[in-house]
Parts: structure tokens; sequence; C-alpha cells
């Protein structure tokens, strides 16, 4: 932007403003959706955990059974 000489913002430069500001938008809904899969993923992990943690509770008292 050289606004130093004229001190108007030209037509050149608010379009240079418009793509800076569509990349932004871009990158930032980019981030928002990596973000909403990252947090589907963990909720899934989450869940496998409590499974095997059932599990385990479950097979814990076999185990002590067993080695009595």
């Amino acid at each position: 932007m050289d606004t130093k000489i004229t001190g108007i913002i030209n037509e050149r430069d608010t379009r240079g403003i418009q793509e800076w500001v569509e990349k932004l938008v871009g990158s930032v809904t980019d981030i928002k959706t990596e973000m909403a899969d990252i947090q589907c993923e963990l909720s899934r992990i989450g869940q496998a955990l409590d499974v095997m943690q059932k599990k385990i509770s479950h097979l814990e008292p076999i185990l002590e059974k067993v080695s009595d």
C-alpha cells in the first residue's frame, strides 16, 4: 500500500486488503474445521477408553479370584 504520497487508499490497495482478509478468513475457517475434527476424534478416543476401562474393571475381580 502506497499511502505515504497521497494519503488516500486507492482501488488497487483495497483489492489487496480484500484478498488479505479473504485469505485470513479462509485460514480461520480451515482452523475451525480442523478443531472440530480433532474434537470429534478426541470424543471417539474417550469413548474407546471408557469401553476399555469397563472391560478392565470386569476382568480385575476375575484375575484376583484366579490368583487366589
